[in-house]
């Protein structure tokens, strides 16, 4: 099963490859989610170009309350 991977462009021109003989855009500056073997393309032919999205954990910053 593929996973699903976000990349974003880093530039201000619209980016794109060729994958399966379909051409597949990424919006300037743009973030979109692909499928990973599609988000690996656009990774090893237009990285540093394009980069993939760093998902950030929750973090729960305030207090605990114990509960008797």
């Amino acid at each position: 099963m593929a996973s699903i991977l976000t990349i974003k462009n880093n530039t201000g021109v619209p980016q794109s490859v060729v994958f399966k003989g379909r051409q597949i855009i990424l919006d300037a500056n743009g973030q979109r989610s692909f499928d990973s073997d599609i988000a690996k393309h656009f990774l090893s032919s237009r990285s540093p170009l394009v980069s993939m999205v760093e998902e950030e954990p929750d973090v729960y910053g305030g207090e605990t309350e114990m509960v008797a």
